[in-house]
């Protein structure tokens, strides 16, 4: 016996819609605050930093620059699930793609975010070293690899909101 074709849309509370449209809205302009805000502040405190391996500090900009890019992928992706709520309706496809599509980006922006942060430790950690031997590293040698751990929390705030928000209808039975 075949089972029935799975539904596109199912109906949810108007209140719950409403709610989920605002939230994803609210959340997508969050990130892009961060993500627009994220630059110039590692920027600018970055210009403090000691002179680093000239290898592991491309690779740790790079990477950095990636997982930047990767918080303004999960802002435009939460932004544009609204749509996947009309009225008191809810886009099953729509709902899974954007599930997908935040577990991607947050898997991205995790790989690198820890790759840019390591790169940066150990960019700073060859630095020169001072008198006896130690390398004095200022607030902003410890600032900065801890900035750069920022796109992953944000992208995993992202998918984890996506998820709650966007959870798979329970069927009747």
């Amino acid at each position: 016996m075949p089972y029935p074709p799975p539904q596109r849309h199912v109906w949810i509370p108007a209140p719950r819609a409403h709610a989920v449209r605002v939230a994803c809205g609210r959340l997508g302009t969050a990130m892009l605050t961060v993500g627009a805000l994220l630059p110039p502040i590692i920027v600018l405190i970055g210009s403090r930093l000691p002179p680093i391996y000239p290898a592991l500090g491309v690779l740790g900009w790079t990477f950095a620059a990636i997982g930047v890019v990767q918080v303004f992928i999960a802002a435009s992706v939460l932004r544009g699930a609204r749509r996947h709520v009309t009225g008191e309706h809810l886009d099953v496809h729509g709902a899974l793609t954007t599930r997908r599509s935040l577990a991607v980006v947050w898997g991205c922006g995790l790989f690198s975010t820890v790759f840019s942060a390591i790169a940066l430790w150990l960019g700073l950690s060859t630095a020169a070293e001072g008198q006896a031997g130690l390398v004095h590293h200022s607030a902003a040698a410890w600032a900065v690899p801890a900035l750069a751990l920022v796109p992953g929390a944000s992208t995993g705030v992202a998918f984890f909101a996506g998820r709650r928000l966007f959870a798979p209808p329970v069927s009747a039975r």
